[in-house]
């Protein structure tokens, strides 16, 4: 009653009703170690790591990381396995990155790019904007070094990537292929010890690709994707060092192309 608040709810009736599911789930509450690690053996088991490896704990910049660790690290640690039991490593990456709050952009895209993907997944019903601050994502172009050092580091053996429709008006595509610091030097190296790569004069060579600029809505194989969808994802692959297994062309579970071998391909 001390609170100014309009609502009031009853302390039994809630207590009563938090019984009840303690009740209904009580039969399901167990420790996990078996069963997680059962399963995971077993090869019937599915685990979503969070966040996304520039901005991990142990892979970020400094100052720019959060609390999580985004490999299968915690996993395997905590449910006793090797990764080697882990049969697809699954990384999700878009055709370019988005980010809110203060980071470098190494590659940043011209802003009548930036205007058409705003527009684009304002249509498709997820703008690029913080889910809590409202601020819209700034938007790069992506890099090929943290990409191999993310594929390198978690051991990942195949790559997902989700709203390419979102770049279907784009007249092309760049790749960031090495970082040119301040002082003239090139690296193709993605290095979060080195205090260039904090410096915001520090940007990117990049690899031009031309767009597709036609409706991706709706294919679902790989051949029927435009010949320069194709080639960038052929590309990436080759400069990656593994497959491409999925492709999302709409908002929708389900919509999306599915290469050939994929886990997800019925």
């Amino acid at each position: 009653d001390s609170l100014d608040a309009e609502t009031r709810f009853d302390t039994q009736e809630t207590y009563e009703r938090f019984q009840q599911w303690a009740d209904t789930l009580n039969p399901y509450i167990q420790n996990t170690l078996a069963v997680v690690s059962d399963a995971v053996r077993g090869g019937n088991f599915v685990a979503e790591a969070a966040q996304a490896y520039a901005i991990s704990l142990d892979t970020g910049m400094p100052g720019r990381s959060t609390s999580t660790d985004s490999s299968f690290g915690p996993l395997t640690r905590k449910y006793q396995v090797s990764p080697d039991h882990l049969g697809f490593r699954v990384g999700v990456m878009k055709l370019v990155e988005t980010a809110v709050g203060t980071h470098t952009l190494y590659a940043p895209i011209p802003e009548d790019y930036q205007e058409l993907i705003y527009g684009t997944t304002a249509q498709r019903g997820s703008p690029e904007q913080g889910r809590v601050s409202g601020r819209m994502r700034q938007i790069s172009w992506i890099s090929i070094p943290q990409l191999r050092a993310a594929v390198e580091t978690y051991g990942l053996n195949s790559l997902a990537i989700p709203k390419v429709d979102v770049l279907d008006k784009l007249p092309e595509i760049q790749l960031g292929m090495e970082y040119v610091f301040p002082d003239g030097e090139t690296s193709q190296i993605y290095d979060p010890s080195d205090p260039r790569m904090l410096d915001n004069r520090t940007q990117m060579n990049t690899l031009r690709l031309p767009g597709w600029q036609t409706s991706t809505a709706g294919l679902q194989e790989y051949a029927d994707a435009p010949v320069q969808l194709r080639g960038i994802i052929e590309t990436l692959s080759h400069l990656l060092g593994v497959p491409v297994i999925s492709i999302g062309t709409a908002p929708h579970y389900g919509e999306r192309i599915y290469a050939k071998g994929s886990p997800y391909k019925r």
